[in-house]
């Protein structure tokens, strides 16, 4: 289904108070004026005033009409069928009037199927519900009933060892990236463990469905499953993680919610950057020894903008006394300041550009320095590679791989 979202005003959007229509109930142009459209029981509305005023409130509804019932896309026609989300009747309209258009936003407007609106009116006090429980709610509306439940087994396999079986369900709001855009979604979570009496770590597997927001008899819009033991959806990523065993470093693992491509794996501490009221966001992660076998590596850094890979960086030395040396943990890392307007936070692990404020595109990740700090084990020498962000690349190295050497 084709909708878009814009909003026709009647007048200034108004501060709001959510409840529900007693009705089917009548919205008037004022107090006692004439009628401008109905609404069934149970719809949603924003109400200007906590309170009735002399006993009447001003109200707005959002709900949705069909290309074909506007004039000239500023006029609604008398006898409109006013709709929900679904495409399901929520009221009509009494009479043609016309509604003050705001962020008018009209791209393939004959090929829509709905077009949303925002209609105010007054209406009698007696007409809304107040108070409403969940229980009313859910008796008058729609809803997805899902069987989201947790479980648990435990049994003693063949050699004696006994095992426990766990499967849990969680459903959450969080946003994703759909067409390059965030998008609200509901997560349905299904992780099901299995875990070895007396022994440390376990084997985990994670289900994610991604669901629309609004009731639909098709709400799965995206499924993804991964062998991890927690995952977090944190826009425009999903972040998942190996627990270590026995003592090591936790493993992480970055995909994109767009496509679920991995584009970061690091150990243990992610840095990010922050451009202040901007989406942009670009991030920082290591791990020791690199991703391949080469034995000259002793680290690698990848630096991502939250869509792709930026660079991938292998510290590398030809020193064989350096490489067995040099601490094979996540080292100390820092972001050092340019511009005396951003700022460090969050432990050191967080970069505000205010430089960059309202910027959008990935080169603003721009104009700071990242610290990493590789200690010799043996002669406690620290050979600190300070490299500078410039355009949004590492040392401004448009190259998507490259090596830096510690000799």
């Amino acid at each position: 289904m084709k909708i878009l979202s814009t909003v026709l005003l009647l007048t200034l959007t108004i501060t709001s108070f959510a409840q529900h229509i007693d009705g089917p109930a009548n919205m008037r142009l004022a107090p006692n004026g004439d009628k401008l459209f109905s609404l069934n029981d149970y719809v949603t509305v924003s109400l200007e005033t906590e309170q009735p005023v002399n006993n009447w409130y001003k109200l707005e509804v959002r709900c949705y009409v069909i290309p074909d019932d506007l004039i000239n896309k500023t006029t609604v026609k008398a006898n409109t069928t006013l709709l929900n989300v679904n495409g399901d009747s929520i009221g009509f309209t009494f009479t043609q009037f016309e509604i003050e258009n705001h962020n008018e936003r009209y791209y393939a407007y004959g090929d829509l199927e709905q077009i949303e609106v925002s209609l105010t009116g007054h209406t009698y006090k007696s007409n809304i519900r107040k108070e409403i429980s969940n229980g009313e709610i859910l008796a008058n509306k729609k809803s997805v009933a899902d069987s989201c439940m947790s479980t648990y087994l435990s049994y003693q396999e063949e050699n004696c060892q006994w095992v426990t079986l766990i499967e849990e369900c969680s459903i959450y709001p969080a946003s994703i990236m759909i067409n390059n855009e965030s998008e609200s979604v509901l997560v349905k979570q299904n992780q099901k463990i299995k875990r070895y009496a007396g022994a440390e770590g376990q084997y985990s597997v994670i289900d994610l469905e991604f669901k629309k927001m609004n009731y639909t008899d098709n709400p799965i819009i995206k499924k993804f499953t991964i062998e991890a033991d927690r995952v977090d959806v944190e826009y425009p990523l999903i972040k998942a993680v190996n627990y270590g065993c026995c003592g090591a470093e936790d493993y992480y693992k970055l995909f994109t919610s767009s496509n679920f491509e991995n584009i970061m794996d690091y150990i243990e501490v992610l840095y990010e950057i922050d451009i202040p009221n901007s989406r942009t966001k670009g991030y920082l992660g290591y791990i020791p020894f690199g991703r391949g076998n080469d034995e000259k590596i002793v680290g690698t850094l990848t630096f991502i903008d939250g869509k792709e890979v930026r660079n991938i960086v292998n510290v590398a030395t030809n020193d064989k006394s350096k490489k067995e040396n040099i601490l094979h943990f996540v080292p100390d890392m820092e972001f050092k300041l340019i511009s005396d307007r951003d700022k460090i936070q969050n432990e050191g692990r967080q970069i505000r550009l205010w430089s960059q404020n309202g910027n959008k595109s990935s080169s603003a990740l721009t104009g700071f320095k990242f610290l990493i700090h590789l200690v010799d084990d043996s002669t406690g020498k620290d050979y600190v590679q300070e490299l500078t962000i410039t355009d949004g690349y590492i040392n401004g190295n448009s190259e998507k791989e490259f090596t830096i050497w510690i000799d």
